[in-house]
């Protein structure tokens, strides 16, 4: 995974009161995955509220999804897809992947005015989910692009993306 390593010096004491200390690197999350999580945390939460509130049954929610989740299946793809653009992002594939995150991105916010989902009589909770959800969603689509022009510039310089 890459990211930018950020040095940590943990001071502790032992049993006997002596001074301990011990570094380490710690990778920071790229922002794509921190997206997906945003993403994640809304469909489950929307999933709960769903299921919780009558919206849809159990199977139509996890299977279908609702106005306020996007299906299980969906998610996990998305989770692929995002795997692979953060894990090879500066390789042809992680490329891909986040070409790919882009037109998922985009679609998935467009299917909600094709599905009625933006017009579905919700309540505020609901709503609230859902706008949760979408606005996570569109942000990774610029995130995602960004990634996919940084590519394309560095192969044109012949210099590799950050």
């Amino acid at each position: 995974m890459t990211g930018n390593p950020t040095r940590l010096t943990v001071l502790g004491t032992t049993s006997s009161n002596e001074v301990t200390m011990s570094r380490t690197t710690l990778t920071r999350i790229p922002s794509l995955a921190r997206l997906y999580l945003l993403i994640a945390a809304a469909d489950l939460v929307g999933a709960f509220v769903a299921i919780h509130t009558g919206l849809a049954p159990t199977a139509r929610t996890i299977g279908s999804g609702t106005a306020i989740n996007a299906p299980f299946p969906f998610l996990i793809a998305q989770l692929a897809i995002v795997t692979a653009a953060t894990g090879w992002r500066g390789h042809r594939a992680g490329t891909l992947a986040a070409a790919l995150l882009v037109v998922v991105g985009v679609a998935s916010v467009l299917s909600g005015l094709g599905d009625g989902s933006y017009t579905a009589t919700l309540t505020v909770a609901q709503r609230a989910v859902q706008i949760a959800l979408v606005t996570a969603t569109a942000l990774t689509v610029p995130v995602a692009a960004a990634q996919v022009i940084a590519a394309a510039q560095g192969r044109r310089t012949g210099t590799a993306p950050a």
